[in-house]
C-alpha cells in the first residue's frame, strides 16, 4: 500500500513521476524476490560443509551417501583451481572393483586400457547428485558404470562442492571460469588418476556451456576429449521461451543491486529456500511448484513422476553466483555466444574492444552428440540449429527425444528416460568408438 502511496503522488505531480514509479515497483519486488529466494541462504552462502550440516535433518544427502545407498561404493576427490576454488567430485565404483583400484599398477594400467572413463557434468543450480539421486534403476551414473565405464561424476564453483578457500574473497564468475578454471583442473586430475590420455564428456544444460567455454578457450583439451554428448544444449539463447526467465531476467539489475547491498555472493545454496520437498508434496502448492518450474523449463507432459520431482527438489538447488545468471541474460540480449559484457569502459581494458568477443565454436574438434526435448524452453530447436552450425562437422548427430513434450528438466527425472534417452547416450558412444577406430 505505501509503495502504491507513494508511486501515486509521483505519477500526479511531476512528469518524471511515472519513470520514478517504474524503477520504484522494479526495486521494490527485485527486493521481495531476494528476500524470499536469497537472504535465508546469507548466515551460510561461504561454507558448504555448514550448509550440508544445516539440511540434512531435511532430508538432504550428499553424493557420496546416494552412491553408497544405491549398493556402490564412492571415491571422494578434490582439486584447487589455479584461483583458488576448492572442487570437490565423485567417483562410482562397483563393490567389485574396489580391490582392483588398490592393486598394483601393472593391473591399473591393464584397466585404464579396458575400461572407458566417463565425466557426467551437471546443470545450473545443481550438483554431482544429479546423476545419481534417482537411484540404481535410473540414475545415468550407475547406468553407465553397470555398462563397465568408469564413471566420474564432477562439479563447478558456486554450489556446496564448489567453494572458495578464502571466504573474504569476492566471488566474481560466471559460467566462463568454469569452463576456464574448474573443468580442465577435473579433467587433468581425472587423467592423471586413472591413467588415460582421453574421457567422454556428457553434460547437460550449464554443463555443455562449460565446456563449449573449455575446448573453444583451450583448444588444448580437444585431444582429451574421444566425444562428448550435449543434454539439452546451452549456448545460443536468444529464442527461449520460458516465462518466468524472462520476468526475472527483467529485475535482474536490480536485483544485483539488492545482492551487493546485502553484500550477498551465493545465491539459491539451500533446496529448502528454492522449493521445500515437503510443501511440494502438498498437493496444492505441487501444482504452483510445476507452474514456476514449467515456466522456466517448460511445462510437464507425460514425463512427469511426482516421486522422482520429490526426490530432485530434496537436493537442489546447491547454490551458484548471480553473475552466472546475468551472463545467460546477456546471450539472450545478444543471440550471440560470447564473453561478460562489463559495459563500454569496463570491455575495452579486459578485451581490447568495446563488446565481448564472442567464443570461437570452431576451435572445437571433439565429435559430439546434440539431444535436445522439443518442449524445452531453454534449449530450444531454433538455437539448437545455430549451434549445430557453428560447431560444424564436429557434430556427429543432432535429433530430438521422440516424446513432443519432453522438457528441460525431463533430462533428470522423465519416467522414460532410461527406455529411450539412456539408449540414444549407448548409441553415441558407439558412434564415438567407430571414429576412433577409423581415425586409428
Amino acid at each position: 500500500k505505501m509503495q502504491r502511496k507513494y508511486c501515486d503522488i509521483l505519477y500526479h505531480r511531476h512528469k518524471t513521476g511515472r519513470m520514478q514509479c517504474f524503477y520504484s515497483f522494479r526495486f521494490f519486488y527485485s527486493l521481495l524476490f531476494v528476500k524470499f529466494f536469497v537472504l535465508s541462504d546469507a548466515a551460510s552462502i561461504d561454507r558448504g560443509n555448514e550448509i550440508i550440516k544445516v539440511n540434512r535433518g531435511r532430508g538432504f544427502q550428499t553424493t557420496d551417501e546416494l552412491i553408497r545407498q544405491a549398493g556402490y561404493q564412492a571415491e571422494t576427490h578434490q582439486v584447487t583451481t589455479e584461483d583458488g576454488f576448492e572442487i570437490t567430485f565423485f567417483r562410482i565404483l562397483k563393490n567389485n572393483d574396489v580391490e582392483d583400484y588398490k592393486s598394483d599398477d601393472k593391473k591399473i594400467e591393464k584397466r585404464a586400457k579396458d575400461i572407458k572413463v566417463v565425466v557426467l557434468q551437471h546443470g545450473m543450480l545443481c550438483s554431482s547428485s544429479d546423476w545419481v539421486f534417482a537411484g540404481p534403476e535410473r540414475g545415468l551414473g550407475f547406468a553407465l558404470t553397470n555398462l563397465g565405464y568408469d564413471v566420474w561424476l564432477t562439479n563447478v564453483r558456486g554450489n556446496i562442492y564448489g567453494r572458495k578457500a578464502n571466504n573474504d574473497a569476492s566471488w566474481d564468475f560466471s559460467f566462463h571460469e568454469m569452463g576456464q578454471y574448474d573443468m580442465p583442473d577435473q579433467i587433468d586430475y581425472i587423467l592423471n588418476k586413472t591413467q588415460t590420455n582421453k574421457l567422454y564428456y556428457i553434460g547437460y544444460s550449464m554443463g555443455t556451456t562449460a565446456f563449449y567455454v573449455m575446448t573453444s578457450m583451450n583448444p588444448e583439451y580437444n585431444s582429451k576429449i574421444d566425444g562428448m554428448i550435449s543434454l539439452a544444449p546451452i549456448a545460443f539463447l536468444k529464442h527461449v521461451k520460458g516465462i518466468m526467465i524472462r520476468v526475472i531476467k527483467f529485475f535482474s539489475s536490480f536485483i544485483a543491486y539488492v545482492l551487493k547491498l546485502f553484500n550477498i555472493r551465493v545465491v539459491f545454496s539451500h533446496p529448502i529456500t528454492f522449493y521445500n520437498r515437503s510443501i511440494c508434496d502438498d498437493p496444492i502448492i505441487e501444482k504452483f511448484c510445476l507452474f514456476i518450474i514449467g515456466s522456466v523449463c517448460g511445462f510437464e507432459g507425460g514425463q512427469y513422476d511426482k516421486e522422482m520431482v520429490s526426490r530432485y527438489l530434496a537436493i537442489n538447488p546447491v547454490g551458484t553466483s548471480w553473475k552466472v545468471a546475468q551472463h545467460y541474460f546477456q546471450l539472450m540480449d545478444s543471440g550471440a555466444f560470447r564473453q561478460y559484457d562489463y559495459g563500454f569502459h569496463g570491455n575495452q581494458p579486459l578485451y581490447g574492444q568495446s563488446v565481448p568477443p564472442d567464443y570461437n565454436l570452431k576451435k572445437i574438434k571433439v565429435p559430439m552428440v546434440l539431444i535436445q526435448g522439443k518442449n524445452d524452453y531453454l534449449s530450444v530447436s531454433e538455437d539448437g540449429h545455430k549451434l549445430q552450425d557453428q560447431l560444424g562437422c564436429n557434430v556427429s548427430l543432432s535429433e530430438f527425444v521422440e516424446d513432443p513434450q519432453f522438457t528441460h528438466t525431463d533430462f533428470m527425472w522423465g519416467k522414460d528416460i532410461h527406455s529411450f534417452l539412456y539408449t540414444e547416450i549407448k548409441r553415441a558412444f558407439k558412434l564415438f568408438k567407430a571414429l576412433h577406430d577409423n581415425n586409428n
